[in-house]
């Protein structure tokens, strides 16, 4: 496992392609001793990690954005600057389908459209596919001397926040492997 109890990754590669660049096998994101996927295992952990790994680049440029905000209204906000629906939005847009001639509606979902910004809101752990498809986001923001990683599986219904020291989770990152390294 790279990373600690509080904060981890683990993978374990099951097979390499030989005619091409992708590794598969299992992974896994473990907080508090607790695997959090519990489906998958045929994943490209090459792709994986390469996104994974990006999310360095994120924190480098941008910093971590402090904020005092809950929990659900952060991850509402980071979800929200970069267009990614919420359970809410999902829920307005349903009614709106159910519905289409109100107004009420219509104008809740274009005052969600207005928070579409160029600047996203806290810095999201990148994910390849299979990981979001599954409905995982993470995001990361700053909390003083500690950082909060604030993540989700079903579109924010339920929001879960693990606080840790900071820069954590940038060393879990680079602690990772180069995925070009797991094609050997």
């Amino acid at each position: 496992m790279f990373g600690t109890w509080e904060f981890g990754i683990t993978f374990e590669v099951l097979e390499r392609q030989d005619d091409s660049h992708f590794v598969f096998g299992f992974f896994n994101i473990v907080i508090d001793d607790e695997l959090l996927i519990h489906r998958g295992s045929n994943w490209t952990l090459d792709c994986m990690i390469a996104y994974l790994k990006r999310t360095i680049e994120d924190i480098e440029a941008q910093g971590l954005v402090e904020t005092n905000l809950g929990k659900d209204n952060a991850y509402i906000q980071a979800c929200a600057t970069r267009n990614y629906y919420s359970y809410i939005e999902m829920e307005l847009i349903h009614a709106l389908n159910e519905f289409p001639e109100d107004k009420e509606l219509s104008g809740q979902i274009d005052d969600y459209d207005k928070k579409v910004t160029n600047i996203p809101f806290g810095i999201e752990i990148k994910s390849y596919g299979e990981l979001s498809n599954y409905g995982w986001r993470f995001f990361l923001f700053g909390a003083g001397e500690e950082e909060r990683l604030i993540y989700s599986k079903d579109a924010g219904k339920t929001v879960f926040e693990k606080i840790l020291p900071r820069d954590t989770v940038e060393k879990v990152l680079r602690s990772l492997p180069d995925p070009k390294s797991l094609n050997v």
